[in-house]
């Protein structure tokens, strides 16, 4: 999947962000190494991998109440 000028503008525009004109090919082209990053982890065997539910293994301590 590759990201063109009028999808950079539109992700822009939903996301509430100024990109100036001559900035949108460097976006561009950020977009895209960041969808082939994306596209690269997803070829990662997980299936044997539990799901992480917190990064310590720490109990809290709870309130009294």
């Amino acid at each position: 999947m590759a990201i063109d000028t009028q999808t950079v503008k539109q992700v822009a525009f939903l996301s509430r962000l100024k990109v100036e004109d001559n900035k949108i090919e460097a976006t561009k082209e950020e977009f895209n190494k960041i969808l082939a990053w994306i596209e690269e982890l997803n070829e990662v065997n997980t299936d044997e991998v539990e799901p992480l539910i917190a990064v310590n293994d720490i109990a809290l301590r709870q309130r009294a109440d």
